[in-house]
């Protein structure tokens, strides 16, 4: 099944056939008595991978997220990362040169001032008006975030990170239909 239609309005092209992922899951979560076992998932998505299935629907719920978890590992192990983030390549990719040159100027940005790149890059967003969401997965993390609030960038820092940024196309389900646009509204006219 090598068949494959556009992924709603963007350029990503996805299979068919849909995967769905509830069945996969570690089963002593209590989410429900028949999820499949890891061994047994991987199997399942090995093989759907190699039927060139690329579209899989999961949630966060399935087994109290292990279904992805599942999922995750699989496909790490038998794919090529480049090969299935179409959706991330679709949305983004045409600006990666660019998007490279502002990470470099964010890391010599935090060189110059012996400070971490996640905290030139919170300062940067907070000093714009916005109040960064942040994740953390050790208490460093969250530090290192905290202590990005008493950083103030100078107006000269912050010129030398945004003169290679580029804006993004509005991407996303925020983005409404043409035919919902009014033809006065500027993303009507393409801006």
């Amino acid at each position: 099944m090598r068949e494959y239609v556009k992924f709603g309005s963007t350029e990503m092209d996805a299979s068919k056939i849909c995967l769905g992922c509830i069945s996969f899951g570690d089963a002593s979560t209590g989410f429900q008595g028949w999820s499949l076992k890891e061994d047994e998932s991987n199997a399942i998505i090995k093989r759907t991978v190699e039927l060139g299935i690329n579209f899989f629907d999961t949630a966060n719920c399935y087994s109290f997220g292990t279904s992805e978890e599942y999922l995750g590992r699989t496909l790490k192990e038998y794919t090529k990362r480049d090969e299935t983030d179409h959706v991330q390549r679709s949305k983004y990719g045409f600006t990666e040169k660019e998007d490279q040159a502002v990470i470099d100027r964010v890391a010599e940005t935090a060189e110059k001032r012996g400070i971490t790149c996640n905290q030139v890059s919170l300062a940067w967003l907070m000093q714009k008006g916005c109040a960064p969401v942040t994740d953390a997965t050790k208490i460093v993390h969250l530090a290192d975030s905290v202590g990005s609030v008493g950083i103030t960038l100078t107006g000269e820092e912050i010129a030398f990170l945004e003169e290679p940024d580029v804006p993004y196309k509005t991407v996303g389900p925020l983005v409404p239909e043409p035919n919902w646009i009014h033809s006065s509204h500027s993303l009507a006219r393409g801006r």
